[in-house]
Parts: C-alpha cells; sequence; structure tokens
C-alpha cells in the first residue's frame, strides 16, 4: 500500500517481504505437509529398545513435535527427550508397556493442524519364548510346545533381540521353513 505497510493476505503459509518503504511483496508456498515412514503399521518392538522414526516433509517445517499412544490414539504421550528442529529421524526410547494398538504422531510444532499419524497400529511387546519342534502337531504359532514351529527358520524370522528360542530334539536345516 502507499503509506510504506506490509499487508500480506491472510493464511498461514505466507512471507513477507520488504525492500524499503515503497516495495513490498507476499510470497506463498505450498501448504506443508508430514507423512509418517516408520513406524507406519504392522512392525513389533521390543519394550525399553529403541526404534527410529521416520517422516518426510514438504514445505515450510522447521521443527516438529512426536507424540506416541499406546491405546489407539485416545490419549498421546511426547516423546522423551524430545525432539529438537527437523531431522526426518528420531531415535526413540520405547516405553515400558505392552500394547498392540500403538501409534506414531507427528505435527508441526507451529502448526499443530499439520501432522500425520501412523496408518495402521504396531506392537510393543515383551521378550518371548518361541518353541521349534519339527514333530510339533499344534497351529505352528511358535508360542508352546503344541503349537511349536516345524522349522527353526520360522521361530528365527519372527524372534527379536531378547527373545529365547527352544528347540526341541531334532535335525534342523537352514533351508526348510518360510525364514530362509
Amino acid at each position: 500500500n502507499s503509506g510504506g505497510t506490509l499487508d500480506p493476505p491472510g493464511g498461514n503459509y505466507y512471507m513477507a517481504v520488504s525492500a524499503g518503504s515503497s516495495f513490498a511483496i507476499a510470497i506463498t508456498g505450498p501448504a506443508p505437509t508430514l507423512t509418517i515412514l516408520a513406524p507406519n503399521g504392522g512392525e513389533q518392538f521390543l519394550v525399553g529398545g529403541t526404534a527410529t522414526i521416520e517422516w518426510e516433509h514438504e514445505g515450510c517445517v522447521n521443527a516438529v513435535d512426536i507424540a506416541y499412544s499406546t491405546d489407539g490414539g485416545s490419549r498421546w504421550t511426547s516423546v522423551d527427550p524430545a525432539n529438537i528442529g527437523n531431522t526426518c529421524t528420531y531415535e526413540w526410547q520405547l516405553p515400558a508397556i505392552s500394547s498392540e494398538t500403538c501409534l506414531v504422531k507427528i505435527a508441526d510444532a507451529r502448526d499443530a493442524a499439520v501432522f500425520d499419524v501412523s496408518d495402521t497400529a504396531f506392537m510393543l511387546r515383551g521378550p518371548m519364548r518361541l518353541y521349534v519342534d519339527e514333530n510339533a502337531w499344534g497351529s505352528n504359532t511358535g508360542l508352546d510346545w503344541e503349537s511349536a514351529f516345524a522349522s527353526l527358520q520360522d521361530a528365527l524370522a519372527v524372534a527379536l533381540p531378547g527373545d529365547e528360542v527352544w528347540v526341541a530334539d531334532g535335525m534342523y536345516r537352514p533351508d526348510q521353513g518360510a525364514g530362509q
């Protein structure tokens, strides 16, 4: 305007630029977006361990707030220690709580309406004991001797650090099972 003041259009994504009292422009950019890459659903993590949270963004997102839910999104808890800036990755110290309905949320620290949440739930679980018996007769879940995995490779494919794998007497070959 002619009075030397700058009145950019309303909205969160405008930046006012002034060059003295005579020239002024308002520059707009794309609305910022955030997209969680991991964990984004279906993963399993061991309680008390660490997991890498990864995301990508478009537009101007200088800092993000990161929170997690262990109840499907009803309540959110900020990560500790808090994230600083926007590096698109965060090494998360996992809480000591087991849950099958965990989610992560990333939000723009300046505009909480810009956020993303894990697409589906992931699991935090305690250490497990998995069973392997080539003569097992059950459901092949590995959760007890009756339902033991028939192949050692199948147990190793689902085991996480800290899990125990108990193996019955038998001959187990590395080329057997789905986890080869």
